[in-house]
């Protein structure tokens, strides 16, 4: 990345907008687009994108604080920040569950939404569980990912501040617990299931940001010749073993497949979906490397808009994805143009809402200059 804080966060913006589209795309069920996403050609996606992303961000917004501000008055912001995702959370969960029953009402049974039944089929032990996080919702793990991860940052600034190894030897412990022990967060409804997400592992994806946006670990120099070949290896290897279209005809590659990632690849963050995903950013900061204004294009900035406005992206993007999963479970052959259509429309209101949330944070940040003055 470019040496400027502006313009590596414009990069940061982009990459974590285009993982939100992604995201958007993959989670309305039955889209074909989704098939040409990159989870389909290797072993990571768009939510390591997403989680490295944050954690990347999470070190700029909060790390100079720690050094500007007391120790426990920036832990106290960042567990504000904690509580407004919690809410976000639920809020996204029973805005859903909303447009489930006026789906239902509307066309009869969805059975895109048989894992949100369980809230109207026992709702005395759903409720509670949705409260507390021990029931996650179809679709809806990655900001109470986002929120665990985020109220770790405290416990990693005070394991530095003992001694500069901690925080690593901490995240490196954790992460072969997880493979060793079989450590995860347990939920309780419907059944005694884990998050989808493991926290536990994901930290790992998680703090390499940190570490490296706090200016801990230094990325290794760009388009050097060794690493570029290693790397570009590394993730055309991955294509045969993760493309269902090659694995699943030929023995060869999926025996391989089945040897090299359990079941639990993607809970856990296997260790190929870490390193594949390392060796894709490798590539992608080196060739964006040779062409640092490519992002600063006019066709890059609503992208990057999203990236900025991240939870408004979000939040927006998965609840749309659930009215375009109605509409492939109401009409299962659509059309090629209709599923551009119904992709680019999503897209497009998930941008907007980044730009109507950009509004009037920027509306109440002059209301406050304002006041002051």
């Amino acid at each position: 990345m470019t040496s400027s804080v502006s313009a590596r966060n414009i990069e940061l913006d982009f990459f974590r907008g285009l993982a939100l589209l992604i995201i958007f795309i993959g989670h309305s069920i039955g889209n074909p687009l989704a098939n040409y996403m990159p989870r389909n050609f290797g072993f990571s996606d768009a939510a390591e994108i997403f989680v490295y992303c944050s954690g990347l961000a999470s070190a700029w917004a909060f790390g100079p604080l720690f050094m500007s501000e007391t120790f426990w008055k920036t832990t106290a912001r960042i567990l504000h920040r904690c509580w407004q995702i919690y809410w976000v959370h639920i809020a996204l969960a029973f805005s859903v569950l909303a447009l489930m029953v006026s789906g239902e009402e509307t066309f009869g049974r969805l059975n895109s939404f048989d894992d949100y039944r369980l809230f109207f089929d026992k709702t005395q032990q759903a409720l509670p569980a949705l409260m507390t996080l021990q029931w996650l919702p179809a679709y809806l793990d990655i900001l109470p990912l986002y929120l665990v991860l985020l109220a770790a940052i405290p416990l990693i600034m005070l394991l530095r501040r003992l001694h500069p190894l901690l925080p690593f030897l901490a995240v490196g412990a954790l992460y072969i617990a997880v493979w060793s022990f079989d450590l995860h967060i347990q939920g309780k409804v419907p059944i005694e299931a884990r998050w989808f997400f493991n926290p536990y592992a994901w930290q790992l994806l998680f703090f390499s940001g940190f570490f490296i946006g706090m200016g801990w670990v230094k990325v290794p120099p760009l388009r050097q010749p060794g690493l570029i070949f290693a790397a570009t290896f590394f993730v055309l290897a991955a294509i045969p073993v993760c493309t269902a279209d090659i694995y699943a005809h030929h023995s060869f590659w999926n025996d391989l497949r089945n040897m090299l990632v359990p079941g639990w690849h993607k809970h856990n963050l296997h260790i190929l979906r870490y390193m594949h995903f390392l060796c894709l950013a490798y590539l992608t900061v080196s060739l964006l490397s040779l062409k640092p204004q490519l992002v600063e294009q006019p066709w890059a900035k609503p992208v990057s808009m999203a990236g900025r406005q991240v939870l408004a992206s979000f939040v927006a993007g998965i609840f749309i994805a659930r009215f375009v999963t109605i509409a492939y479970e109401l009409v299962p052959d659509h059309h090629i143009i209709i599923t551009l259509a119904a992709n680019l429309m999503g897209c497009a209101l998930v941008i907007g809402a980044a730009y109507v949330a950009n509004y009037f944070k920027a509306l109440a940040k002059q209301r406050s200059t304002i006041t002051a003055k």
